[in-house]
């Protein structure tokens, strides 16, 4: 099954939240759950996920990409193999559990051309598995991030807790609304808006919408490489710890999707660990 993650503005926290929840939901069932990016990034996801000095594998070009781009090294591997290996143009973050595939160093418009004309293809012929493949899907409603957001039957959407964002998403993208699951950014949560409350009301359904608070400790653990170790030493935290509600919600987002895609996969695979 293929989920986007997605944001309608730029730095809302979608590939943290993408991170968080992608790491829960390997921890909370034996789903297997690829990683990638449809645009090229800097701060990518590979960076939040390997510790140094393993962050450094995802710079190697000559290695993975011969220089010559996505279809000389990685589409022929990802299309012609269900079995996803480490070694190969994916790096391996839990064992047989959690991976994520290498961006190529390249343009952006490069990256972006060849990810709608090879990837895609790819990811149609996988949908049916029972594999999850989360996306980190560029804002900026580049060629791909069109298509993935039209053809998901499931939308990870990162917002920011404003005015201005919520109506931004209403009047412009409510034709995803109802495929949606909703991440609320909350960084202005010292404040009280009964104007946005309303509007929550009025435009969501109570059960699309998770609140996903500040938390310093994971920021900095994402800094440093270390979201799978952070998220797996805190899963079982008591509420006297400072992080306690912040990976409760993760944990309540990474069970909305798992059952939502249960409903869609339909496969064994998908039940939850004891």
């Amino acid at each position: 099954m293929n989920i986007p993650f997605w944001s309608n503005e730029k730095r809302s926290g979608t590939t943290a939240n993408l991170a968080a929840v992608s790491v829960m939901c390997t921890l909370k069932s034996t789903y297997r759950v690829t990683l990638l990016e449809n645009h090229y990034s800097e701060k990518n996801l590979g960076k939040m996920l390997l510790p140094f000095p393993k962050a450094h594998l995802v710079k190697e070009e000559v290695i993975y990409y011969l220089g010559h781009g996505i279809s000389d090294c990685l589409v022929p591997k990802v299309i012609k193999s269900d079995c996803i290996r480490a070694g190969g143009p994916f790096l391996e973050i839990l064992e047989e559990r959690l991976y994520y595939m290498l961006q190529m160093q390249a343009a952006g418009n490069l990256f972006e051309l060849e990810f709608a004309n090879l990837i895609l293809p790819m990811l149609r012929k996988k949908e049916q598995t029972a594999q999850l493949w989360m996306i980190d899907t560029e804002c900026n409603q580049n060629v791909s991030s069109k298509i993935l957001l039209n053809e998901a039957e499931l939308i990870v959407v990162t917002l920011r807790r404003e005015l201005q964002s919520i109506v931004n998403f209403i009047k412009n993208f409510s034709e995803i609304k109802e495929k949606s699951i909703f991440l609320i950014t909350d960084f202005k949560h010292y404040k009280q808006d009964s104007e946005l409350d309303s509007l929550f009301k009025e435009e969501f359904k109570k059960e699309q919408l998770i609140f996903v608070p500040d938390c310093p400790e994971f920021k900095e653990a994402l800094n440093q490489g270390r979201c799978v170790e952070f998220i797996s030493s805190h899963i079982g935290c008591t509420s006297e710890e400072s992080c306690y509600i912040w990976i409760r919600t993760i944990e309540s987002a990474a069970d909305l999707i798992l059952m939502k895609c249960r409903k869609k996969v339909g496969d064994s695979n998908g039940e939850e660990m004891e």
